[in-house]
């Protein structure tokens, strides 16, 4: 189950699923979009899993969940809940730290990625936290050695590559088109995403 701020992450997932396949019904040789996240696991590990469910964070605040979490970490233990009563396996997500005052969302979501990582639970944890979007990553992806000192990523990815902020497909192919280790060294929440990424999938794919 992936889960993200909106389409950059989640792609044509975002959408309810009539709609979700409105483009196909229009054309049958289209498959749907996929977002960042997606792809950014795909890179991680080619095969052996299929998304099966998607959520926005906005649409979490809707969950119950019985654990003691507060904020976004209550938001995260909605999502895991979710992800256990739908026998999902795995939950990938990422979360947009949005400005270093919301440091305690970082440090909040990184402790339960953590502690899910050294744990039995039923439901693995694929996440980090974006310093400061998404769009971060998708510069470290192009190359951007400062990718995480922007306080808008998004206008830098706009004005440096000519990507808009809305444009999923165009932030998907630079990550398609990069070297993730060396994305990696370029921005340490990505770098964060990927080692819980490879725990959980690298097993699988060995």
């Amino acid at each position: 189950m992936l889960v993200g701020e909106g389409a950059n992450e989640l792609g044509d997932w975002i959408k309810d699923a009539p709609f979700r396949m409105a483009r196909r019904t229009r054309r049958k040789d289209a498959p749907p979009v996929i977002g960042v996240l997606e792809s950014l696991l795909r890179k991680v590990a080619p095969d052996g899993w299929t998304v099966v469910d998607a959520l926005p964070w906005s649409s979490l605040v809707k969950l119950q969940q019985k654990r003691d979490a507060s904020g976004d970490a209550q938001n995260l233990a909605r999502a895991l809940l979710r992800a256990k009563e739908q026998r999902y396996d795995v939950v990938v997500f990422s979360r947009d730290r949005d400005g270093a005052k919301n440091r305690s969302r970082q440090v909040e979501i990184d402790a339960i990625v953590t502690e899910s990582s050294s744990t039995s639970e039923s439901v693995k944890v694929v996440g980090a936290v974006a310093v400061e979007t998404l769009e971060a990553w998708v510069l470290a992806a192009a190359g951007d050695q400062k990718c995480e000192s922007y306080t808008d990523p998004a206008r830098e990815l706009t004005d440096r590559f000519n990507v808009p902020s809305k444009d999923t497909c165009a932030m998907v192919a630079l990550v398609e088109a990069a070297d993730l280790s060396a994305a990696a060294a370029r921005s340490e929440s990505l770098q964060r995403w990927i080692g819980s990424a490879r725990r959980v999938f690298a097993p699988a794919t060995a």
